[in-house]
């Protein structure tokens, strides 16, 4: 059995959702950043969450998949002291690691796709349009030479801010993701399933069920490799699933929202290994 699953707010989460969803006691904090010389907790994972990955990681394979960079994936505690997983893709599936070191192969088969595309990073980020965002715009940067995205004042923006921006990029080998204040602006060949094809046919082999997890539209493109897709019910695939409905056999939607669904997506997985 292999278990992909996208990260945040699919099995890890900001304080906000201790708020809303569970009690301080029931969760473990995971992630810290310095921030002007203090140090703050950012991202929480739920107890029970953890101790079932403990055992999928065991019996299966338990690979993360994040559009988080290499520094950020790595800055997650439990993945590099208490679950190790064999591999890991990060950067929306530019960057591939196993046991720990980054699979040179891989990155060299990026590195010739990201060459392939009409337009590249520098000039795509350099066409970025700045008149009149100093209301909305609050960053914009480039990760890793493989993609760029925005943060924004949602009070203040409209998508039709970008319209002409996403047509020139989309008509260029782009693809832009409007995910909460964060917009992705992403390489067409650069996704978390190819990377996670490339795991499969490389270094496990596709006799294994696989089952994948995510939240966002970012997540989708694994649906149609996978045996059985995990939606969280809160999440963005969720409230647009009819505009999904190509691989709508495979979804597995959680009762649950929050932290409690990533502990039922971790339970039903490992509900599937015992029937192996």
């Amino acid at each position: 059995m292999i278990f992909a699953s996208d990260l945040d707010r699919t099995l890890i989460y900001s304080h906000k959702f201790i708020k809303e969803d569970c009690s301080k006691e029931q969760v473990i904090d995971i992630e810290r950043k310095t921030t002007d010389g203090k140090c703050n907790i950012i991202s929480y994972m739920s107890k029970d969450t953890l101790e079932g990955l403990k055992k999928v990681d065991k019996q299966g394979y338990f690979i993360p998949v994040t559009t988080r960079s290499k520094a950020q994936y790595q800055r997650i505690e439990v993945f590099q002291d208490v679950i190790k997983p064999k591999y890991a893709i990060t950067s929306n599936g530019g960057n591939i690691f196993v046991d720990g070191q980054i699979d040179e192969k891989w990155q060299k088969i990026v590195n010739l796709t990201l060459k392939s595309i009409p337009v590249g990073i520098d000039e795509a980020y350099d066409n970025f349009p700045h008149e009149n965002t100093y209301q909305w715009l609050v960053s914009l940067k480039k990760v890793e030479g493989i993609f760029f995205y925005c943060v924004v004042e949602e009070a203040l923006f409209k998508r039709s801010f970008l319209e002409g921006f996403r047509k020139y990029l989309e008509s260029n080998g782009w693809r832009v993701h409007f995910h909460g204040r964060k917009i992705y602006f992403m390489p067409e060949p650069i996704s978390k399933e190819h990377a996670l094809k490339y795991i499969v046919d490389n270094y496990i082999g596709e006799s294994s069920q696989l089952h994948t997890a995510g939240d966002s539209d970012m997540d989708i493109s694994m649906a149609p490799i996978s045996d059985v897709f995990h939606v969280p019910r809160h999440g963005e695939i969720f409230k647009n699933l009819d505009n999904y409905p190509e691989n709508k056999h495979k979804y597995m939607v959680t009762e649950n929202k929050g932290f409690h669904a990533s502990e039922e997506i971790v339970e039903k997985v490992l509900g599937f290994i015992h029937r192996e």
